[in-house]
């Protein structure tokens, strides 16, 4: 069985695709043993959905609030 660890970690990489079905499995099955992991895991889906949609609403800036926001950046207003 996988630790805690391996399972996190294994949770992580399964959000971004790079998982294999045995690591899949093994996942799943410390899951079933672990009410911690599940929890990490569903804050990780919470987190994964959220900034997914946080990226796609970032392409709906003008032109003109991109140029501000990049002004701000190359300018920052020190106080």
């Amino acid at each position: 069985m996988m630790t805690c660890k391996e399972a996190t970690e294994a949770s992580v990489r399964k959000s971004q695709g790079r998982v294999s079905f045995k690591e899949r499995l093994d996942v799943a099955l410390h899951l079933l043993a672990c009410k911690y992991c599940r929890l990490f895991a569903k804050q990780q889906a919470w987190l994964d959905q959220f900034l997914s949609k946080e990226s796609q609403s970032a392409d709906r800036l003008t032109d003109e609030e991109k140029s501000t926001i990049q002004t701000n950046i190359n300018n920052p207003q020190i106080s």
